[in-house]
């Protein structure tokens, strides 16, 4: 019985045409770490490296998804002694962990059920499910034969998580993956270093002997990660995380000399004060590369503001195929 729990599952036969376009693209990823794609944008007449994730199915997530999952589940298997067929996420309509973690599972010849919020990172209301049906990640999502359950909240995802929704009872064969797989034991942090440091060779950043990133953070896993495989650097985060995940970012950084929350610094710049009291507002007029509304292009007022000559923007992800 799930507890004043409404959830809508997604039916995806009148989307198969696009669908099948999305897989062709995914059966070719031969490369889950890629070299880091960096373009250059003029921001304020300031010259801005942006290190462009978005390239990636998956974004940055992807380069260490199927890694990390692997190991998650050897670790589940050896614990409970039951093999995992499912894996299963919990999370907003617009981040890409849902992504990542259907990302292991069709890699892994696995199930994945996500649970997705309709309200998203930055507003204050739901989104319709027309609008977040026709976003990119919502449609990768399917192609990856995702089982895919909208909910009104948050709470409500998590509890239809716990007690699984009809049909798709909660089996012990399943394994949640955490938020943004963001594990405590920092497994993925390690593993996401690794691959960064992989990815950079070569690249402009290697090349910079103390570069300033911006970034924006939810679970800040990704923050830990580049902060890892490039200790010289500067990093400047906007966090968008809540709960615990907030505060574990924060306890984090508090630790870290080189790494700067912008958040307090948030009346310095109108654009993006009237954007966070709307909740509804289009922030796409300051966009300069393709990314991911209220989540990536948060740091972008604060790249106005702040940015410097050969200063770096980590995109994480974005909401157009290529």
């Amino acid at each position: 019985m799930i507890r004043n729990c409404k959830y809508e599952i997604i039916d995806v036969s009148s989307y198969k045409n696009k669908i099948n376009k999305i897989k062709k693209k995914i059966d070719k990823i031969t490369n889950i770490n890629p070299p880091l794609l960096i373009i250059d944008v003029k921001i304020n007449n300031k010259n801005i490296h942006v290190i462009q994730d978005g390239c990636l199915m998956v974004g940055t997530k992807q380069r260490v998804a199927e890694l990390y999952a692997k190991i998650a589940i050897e670790e589940e298997e050896k614990k409970t002694g039951v093999k995992v067929t499912t894996i299963t996420y919990v999370g907003s309509w617009n981040g890409f962990g849902a992504i990542a973690t259907a990302f292991a599972a069709y890699r892994l010849g696995l199930k994945s059920n996500v649970y997705l919020s309709l309200t998203a990172s930055g507003q204050s209301k739901n989104s319709s499910i027309e609008y977040i049906m026709s976003l990119r990640q919502v449609n990768i999502l399917m192609a990856l034969n995702a089982n895919i359950f909208l909910c009104k909240s948050y709470r409500d995802a998590k509890t239809l998580s716990y007690e699984g929704p009809e049909g798709h009872d909660r089996n012990k064969d399943q394994l949640a993956i955490p938020m943004g797989l963001n594990d405590e034991k920092c497994v993925m942090i390690h593993l996401l270093a690794k691959q960064i440091r992989l990815a950079v060779i070569g690249t402009k950043l290697e090349q910079s002997k103390h570069p300033r990133i911006f970034m924006v953070a939810g679970s800040a896993g990704i923050l830990m990660a580049l902060n890892k495989a490039i200790p010289h650097s500067q990093i400047f985060v906007y966090l968008t995380g809540g709960g615990k995940y907030l505060k574990r970012a924060v306890k984090y950084i508090k630790k870290q000399k080189n790494v700067f929350i912008l958040n307090m610094k948030i009346e310095q710049n109108k654009k993006m004060k009237d954007f966070f009291k709307s909740g509804e507002k289009n922030y796409s007029e300051i966009k300069y590369y393709n990314t991911v509304e209220r989540y990536d292009d948060m740091v972008l007022a604060y790249v106005e503001e702040m940015g410097r000559d050969g200063d770096f923007i980590w995109n994480v992800a974005s909401e157009k195929f290529k």
